[in-house]
């Protein structure tokens, strides 16, 4: 079995607050992007087996699919040997959601393989269990996302606009930068926007009137300044917002002009490595 696992952009991300479980309480519009890993499933002939294969290696060898398969075989009483092979496009650590995307396609995966023993429900709940985002790409291609990002409206996918993606050629740490944003509380950009206006503005509103933000922005720029070099370029070239996406370090502008994302790119990647110029998934996330 293979399957796609997609790549997202926040949109727009506000931090709350931090919660009493020791979470930041966010809110957050999410859209998947056409830029993939791959995920290859296969039995095994040894019972509890379990082989996760992922090229490139991932740093210190960690993959929440591993852990997707354990819990899988754990909640469904399964012995069977499991290989997975992952073959890595997204980047590590640059807020795309690679991983969770990856845990989240396995999860997939292996209720096909298994006849479907797990309602959408529990596999929900199962993916929960592996990480914040990893719900969010069961789900359909845009979304409204709250709590610590367990709280999921799908939402009307648009493919009206136009994304320029740059990846600086580094991770970031989502733990360090809500640090950092802890540290740096009052000179950062945290919002207050109501849920269902932020899910009228994306759905109903032009474009190029969307007054999206991330709140990570001030102190990822802060501390890598080529973040706001990448996001300086993007707006001069016409983007109506650019900022990055999670916790950094990849930065996005939205564009509703062809040619000015092309021109965009054609700049960015004299300097960048990867540079991608997208439209927006449409509904199903895993659909070209």
């Amino acid at each position: 079995m293979i399957l796609k696992a997609p790549a997202k952009v926040n949109l727009h991300l506000e931090i709350k607050g931090r919660r009493s479980d020791g979470y930041h309480e966010i809110l957050s519009i999410v859209q998947c992007i056409p830029l993939y890993d791959h995920i290859h499933i296969c039995s095994l002939k040894k019972k509890h087996a379990l082989r996760v294969v992922c090229d490139p290696s991932l740093p210190g060898g960690h993959n929440i699919a591993a852990l997707a398969v354990e819990r899988f075989r754990k909640i469904r009483g399964i012995d069977d040997g499991i290989e997975v092979k992952i073959e890595k496009t997204i980047p590590v650590g640059a807020g795309l959601g690679g991983g969770s995307s990856d845990a989240a396609a396995v999860l997939t995966g292996l209720n096909k393989l298994f006849g479907s023993v797990l309602k959408p429900k529990e596999l929900r709940d199962l993916a929960s269990q592996l990480g914040s985002d990893v719900p969010l790409f069961l789900g359909d291609s845009a979304a409204l996302v709250s709590g610590r990002g367990e709280n999921i409206t799908d939402l009307a996918a648009r493919q009206d606009f136009n994304l320029v993606l740059v990846y600086p050629g580094f991770p970031i740490s989502t733990q360090d930068a809500y640090h950092w944003f802890d540290q740096a509380a009052e000179s950062c950009h945290s919002g207050s926007s109501h849920p269902a206006d932020l899910r009228f503005q994306y759905e109903q509103k032009r474009v190029d009137s969307w007054d999206f933000f991330n709140a990570f922005q001030y102190v990822v720029e802060c501390r890598y300044p080529v973040i706001k070099r990448i996001t300086e370029i993007l707006r001069r070239s016409g983007a109506h917002i650019a900022a990055v996406t999670g916790s950094g370090s990849s930065v996005f502008g939205v564009f509703t002009d062809g040619k000015a994302a092309r021109s965009a790119e054609d700049t960015l990647a004299r300097a960048y490595h990867r540079v991608w110029m997208l439209v927006p998934l449409k509904n199903d996330p895993s659909a070209d």
